[in-house]
């Protein structure tokens, strides 16, 4: 009887030991699965971060091409033009360098503003309501039309996105 009860009892321990053996590999594999997950789940966020950085990259190219590059275009016309009149028209050659002037001026507003549109952060140089001001001024002065401007002070903190900015 003695036998019996070891048998039994040494069967009943290895049935235990294999049933918490079989648990753990099961709670493992869980484990591997979750973290597969996770996995999955962060390189599906690194590819949204990327194809939105890379979608900023096109905009930038865009952006750069349509605003600076016809000024840059007229610019060279201007220069050649001045090149050929600078001595037998020196009244025509002064207008086409105060073109070139304004041009330039164009040029460097532009690329301030892109480059202001594209610091996101709360941090800027330029807030949001000098901005506003800025080309509310310029296109209403032209037309000697005066504005008051009534901004929210969120607008300065607002976090906006590069098109909102841009627009």
């Amino acid at each position: 009887a003695l036998v019996l009860d070891v048998i039994c009892f040494s069967a009943a321990l290895g049935y235990t030991a294999r049933k918490d053996l079989l648990e753990k590999q099961k709670a493992l594999n869980e484990l591997l699965v979750k973290e597969k997950e996770l996995q999955l789940n962060e390189l599906e966020k690194m590819n949204a971060i990327y194809l939105a950085r890379e979608a900023d990259r096109n905009r930038i190219a865009r952006d750069l091409h349509d605003e600076i590059g016809s000024i840059l275009s007229s610019i060279h016309i201007y220069t050649s033009v001045a090149e050929k009149t600078l001595y037998a028209n020196p009244e025509k050659t002064k207008q086409v360098l105060a073109q070139i002037n304004i041009n330039t001026r164009m040029v460097m507003e532009s690329m301030s503003d892109i480059v202001w549109a594209m610091k996101t952060g709360r941090q800027q140089d330029v807030l949001m309501s000098n901005k506003i001001r800025n080309v509310g001024y310029e296109m209403l002065d032209a037309k000697n039309i005066s504005c008051i401007y009534e901004i929210e002070k969120s607008a300065d903190t607002a976090n906006l996105d590069i098109d909102l900015r841009r627009n």
